[in-house]
């Protein structure tokens, strides 16, 4: 099963997608970049009013080091994985996209089958269409799958791409 929604910005795109070949057993899927390159476009959905469950201050600007963007990433993912996202996060029109349904039917489906978190690091990046995108791999009890993420320059997050490790 694939899940895709991407939300594009005269700059800037957010990309949801999962392709995931979990412990429900094997999906179809397009073959994946490889790890340092940046994901493929996604097709387009209609958008949906959204909630934030939490919104909280829109952040100062992106994540400055190493350390700071893998704290941030991992952030996401257990948001994401939890099934509640604080759509604040993100650029506006991604914040249309994330409704609370679809938030939970991506944790669902791909990435609370995971099991609980045991390791997540960064496996590569690099440009993409004028963004910076961070690979890192979420490495659960029961899988894993890669995380791909762009901050934009004022910190919201402008790109999240879930797919099965390359």
């Amino acid at each position: 099963m694939r899940t895709l929604l991407r939300f594009t910005v005269v700059f800037a795109a957010v990309a949801v997608t999962v392709a995931a070949a979990g412990p429900r057993g094997a999906a179809a899927q397009s073959p994946a970049p490889a790890a340092s390159s940046a994901p493929a476009p996604a097709a387009s959905s209609s958008p949906a009013p959204a909630t934030s469950t939490s919104p909280g201050p829109a952040p100062s600007g992106p994540p400055a080091t190493d350390a700071a963007r893998l704290a941030s990433a991992r952030t996401e993912f257990l948001a994401w994985q939890a099934g509640s996202i604080d759509v604040a996060r993100y650029i506006p029109l991604a914040r249309t996209q994330f409704t609370p349904d679809a938030v939970r039917n991506i944790a669902n489906t791909y990435l609370k089958p995971l099991g609980t978190l045991q390791k997540f690091a960064l496996v590569g990046g690099g440009p993409y269409q004028g963004m910076t995108v961070y690979q890192y791999r979420a490495t659960g009890a029961s899988g894993a799958i890669d995380e791909l993420i762009s901050w934009d320059a004022s910190g919201l997050i402008q790109l999240i791409f879930f797919r099965p490790p390359s």
